[in-house]
């Protein structure tokens, strides 16, 4: 598709183990990318699309998407304007059932897909960053 339909951006939601690969092809076809978490596998891997993106003017981004939620927001404004009062811990989950039934599978839960992160890099680090968001 990249190659024929040469897409303005391509937004990279494949199982983590492909991230590097997809991500890094679409920037050599000159699409601007924009990826999903984790980046890549490894730090090595990160630093080569970053280096690469920077060496060519590429605009690149990473998809966080939770820290716009209206109820988020909503939080942002009331923690902003002192509406909860002093805030010295946060305590959350994350909580989705796409493993309920045993017969329930995901890539996820595979180290050599998903990375040894495996869902903290994925889906967990956007309960990390809307909170880094709503809390500044």
């Amino acid at each position: 598709m990249i190659e024929t339909e040469k897409p303005d951006v391509v937004h990279v939601c494949t199982p983590n183990s492909l991230h590097f690969e997809v991500a890094m092809f679409a920037m050599e076809h000159g699409c601007a990318v924009v990826l999903e978490k984790p980046l890549t596998m490894d730090v090595k891997q990160a630093e080569a699309l970053v280096e690469y993106a920077k060496a060519h003017d590429i605009v690149t981004g990473v998809n966080f998407n939770c820290r716009f939620y209206p109820l988020i927001v909503q939080m942002k404004e009331m923690i902003r304007k002192g509406d909860l009062g002093d805030i010295f811990t946060i305590n959350g989950v994350y909580q989705q059932d796409w493993l309920l039934l045993d017969t329930d599978y995901s890539w996820r839960v595979e180290p050599e897909i998903s990375g040894e992160s495996r869902t903290f890099g994925d889906i967990g680090s956007h309960w990390i960053d809307m909170v880094e968001s709503a809390t500044g």
